[in-house]
């Protein structure tokens, strides 16, 4: 690893963190190094590997927990799941789950809309709120397990199981370029007005609506991540 000069949060600093958490110096169940002596090794300050902890815990690498410090969780980044490693060896690239996406989610919106309870809307209403809350606070890590949960809980309200099933395997395959998406400004600025007008569409109960909203959304982050890849290219 090479110290990083800069002090705030980016790929690179995540970047120099999964090197650190794979270069077989840890096994599974061992302790990170301490937030200080991560700032020493990485040259920054504690806010930014604070935040570089939450985006390696938000793919999964690590475990925080509150008062004893952090966990390695996984010691490479090849997902357990078997249809995931199926995926990788197939060269099955994010615009391909993307495709995918696009085909499943505005179905899978207006299902939702007819079948979910006043309950279960007001629970993505929730999850809304703490989004906001995240978009104000350029909370980062918030956004992306926000974002996760908003979509994850459209799909709950389906009532197909198969189809959440589906959706647990693309969001986990779909975590780290969250986090890329997010990383960015337009990410950012992306983010709240699209889940709105989804939302808007479940409290009015607007099958086409919510449709367009969702499709309009997927577009949208299409063309975010592509921006996000491009300037870490």
């Amino acid at each position: 690893m090479e110290p990083i000069v800069r002090q705030s949060v980016s790929d690179l600093v995540v970047a120099n963190l999964k090197e650190l958490l794979t270069s077989g110096q840890f096994a599974v169940g061992d302790r990170v190094p301490t937030e200080k002596e991560l700032c020493e090794t990485l040259g920054v300050s504690r806010t930014s590997v604070r935040e570089s902890l939450r985006m390696i815990k938000a793919m999964g690498l690590i475990d925080i927990i509150p008062g004893k410090g952090s966990f390695v969780r996984k010691t490479n980044e090849t997902n357990d799941n078997e249809y995931l490693d199926w995926f990788a060896k197939k060269g099955i690239a994010y615009s391909d789950f993307m495709e995918v996406r696009m085909m499943l989610e505005p179905w899978a919106t207006r299902q939702a809309i007819q079948r979910a309870t006043d309950t279960e809307i007001e629970t993505l209403e929730d999850i809304f709120h703490d989004f906001e809350t995240a978009y104000h606070k350029k909370d980062r890590v918030g956004l992306v397990q926000c974002d996760e949960q908003f979509h994850e809980q459209i799909f709950s309200m389906c009532k197909n199981p198969l189809l959440a099933s589906i959706n647990d395997k693309i969001k986990e395959y779909f975590t780290e370029f969250r986090v890329k998406v997010f990383n960015e400004e337009s990410g950012i600025s992306n983010a709240i007005e699209p889940h709105r007008l989804i939302l808007n569409a479940f409290v009015t109960r607007n099958l086409d609506a919510g449709e367009l909203a969702m499709k309009a959304h997927i577009t949208e982050i299409m063309r975010d991540i592509a921006a996000a890849l491009q300037s870490n290219s």
